[in-house]
């Protein structure tokens, strides 16, 4: 009802229907009295006499107003029923809030685990990225060593084919002078200047030759440089295993050396055993002069001993036994403190019920006034309710205290344990209070052994303690674990 030119009263915008509802009874109720004006009204017979005998006065008698009760039993009926459609609809809410709540943490169990295992799978990830690079490097490394070999292997060749062309063309130049050669013999008879050109002809051919021997003389050197490389790099290695076998033998003279050592010292140890042992042999004397002294000095020394451990083993008895009296005390006040809140609970409780029940009786005495009463008992049930939050909330930490108190006496002291290591821990359990899953979620340490520690006390404190109140049960709870 959205109303421009008429401000509508507060209890109208906090309760809409429950005002909405008293306006169309109202509405209801006038349209009802003006029909039931307009209508010819029934009147007993006594009356119809009356007004036989007094037509003569011409007196007008006064109208009845006639009221439908089925009517108003039907609205009441309807009332009543949207009461109980709200109530379910509330019942409805808190039911749907609180499987809500248990699914967000349900949820949040599953994604603190999600991460956990996604860091678990960045980390794998990360190592094989940096495997891959180490991977990665040794093969440019190869590839690189691989280039640089074949480089070296491109130039041999370069410098074999140079070396075989030079050998080709010595060998032309010695064909060619074969043939100079040759045609000298067969022209030798000719006439002297022809001579004298062969003989020309010849020194040329001596000097081509004196070349081309040249050139293979060069490429012999080459070859025998590239051989005496080869060779010296094979007197390197060679150089190399005689150096290891030198060291090897120096190691075996420096054990036989070691050995010999130590069988001139066992020599000497035997010498001075012997030695020793003829001082044992009059020691043993002596020794037995001062055991009889020292039996008696013993037994004193035990009997001391003894009130020692007796009066200690008292002090720790006691101080077990005031231990255990205050442990008692703080977990009879933890259970009382439980009780008390559990009473004031059911008071809250009860008071809710009466209040409902006052507003129900006002509806039968009262219908017209029945909206603003039971706005107002819905209101006293509100602040009842949010009462009984607040001591549902008091009880659940007492209950949580309970639970943290039993595994604290199920906890065994690990080896390196320093005062002030906490650990939260959430634990999933099942309505008799048995663990079925344990987990550490965070610790201010970085001991493994006081994680496995804290695990083995919670699974040893199951069952653990039940709920006083089915609303402060919880499946999934966490806690903090700090021991003393």
């Amino acid at each position: 009802m959205n109303i421009p030119f008429l401000k509508l009263p507060r209890i109208a915008k906090k309760y809409p229907i429950a005002f909405s509802a008293a306006v169309v009874l109202h509405i209801i109720f006038i349209v009802v009295l003006l029909t039931y004006q307009s209508q010819a009204v029934w009147e007993p017979p006594k009356i119809k006499q009356l007004q036989i005998k007094n037509q003569s006065n011409s007196e007008p008698l006064p109208k009845t107003i006639t009221v439908d009760f089925e009517l108003i039993k039907q609205e009441k009926a309807r009332i009543h029923r949207i009461a109980a459609k709200k109530e379910a609809d509330f019942q409805q809410r808190k039911a749907e809030l609180a499987r809500i709540e248990k699914n967000k943490k349900t949820a949040q169990a599953k994604t603190k685990q999600a991460t956990k295992a996604r860091k678990s799978e960045e980390k794998a990830t990360k190592s094989a990225a940096k495997k891959r690079k180490t991977e990665e490097k040794a093969t440019k490394t190869a590839t690189k060593k691989r280039k640089i070999e074949e480089k070296a292997a491109k130039t041999a060749a370069k410098k074999r084919k140079t070396e075989e062309k030079a050998a080709k063309k010595a060998q032309t130049a010695k064909k060619k002078a074969d043939r100079a050669r040759k045609k000298a013999l067969s022209e030798k008879q000719k006439a002297e200047s022809d001579k004298k050109k062969a003989v020309a002809d010849k020194r040329k051919a001596q000097s081509d030759k004196k070349k081309a021997v040249a050139d293979t003389k060069k490429a012999r050197t080459d070859t025998k440089k590239a051989v005496a490389n080869t060779k010296k790099a094979v007197a390197d290695t060679k150089k190399a295993q005689k150096d290891k076998k030198k060291a090897v033998a120096d190691t075996k003279k420096a054990q036989k050396d070691k050995k010999k050592a130590i069988s001139d010292k066992q020599q000497a140890l035997i010498e001075t055993q012997k030695a020793e042992k003829a001082k044992k042999a009059a020691q043993l004397r002596l020794k037995q002069e001062e055991a009889a002294t020292k039996k008696a000095i013993s037994a004193k020394q035990k009997e001391q001993k003894a009130t020692k451990l007796a009066a200690k083993q008292r002090q720790e008895e006691e101080e077990a036994a005031e231990k255990a009296t205050l442990k008692r005390k703080l977990e009879e006040q933890a259970v009382q403190k439980i009780l008390a809140t559990k009473k004031r609970i059911e008071a809250s409780k009860k008071a809710i019920e009466l209040a409902r029940a006052e507003s129900a009786k006002r509806f039968k005495q009262d219908k017209i006034s029945h909206e603003l009463n039971r706005n107002l008992a819905e209101e006293e049930t509100a602040e009842n309710q949010a009462r009984i939050d607040k001591q549902i909330e008091a009880l659940k930490a007492d209950y949580i205290y309970l639970i943290q108190t039993k595994v604290t006496k199920n906890w065994r002291h690990t080896p390196l344990f320093k005062p002030g290591w906490t650990c939260t821990v959430l634990v999933q359990q099942d309505t008799l209070g048995k663990v079925q899953v344990v987990n550490v979620i965070k610790c201010n340490n970085t001991s493994k052994d006081f994680e496995i520690s804290v695990i083995s006390a919670v699974r040893k404190a199951s069952p653990l303690p039940l709920a006083p109140i089915e609303e402060v049960f919880d499946e999934i709870i966490d806690f903090k674990f700090k021991p003393q």
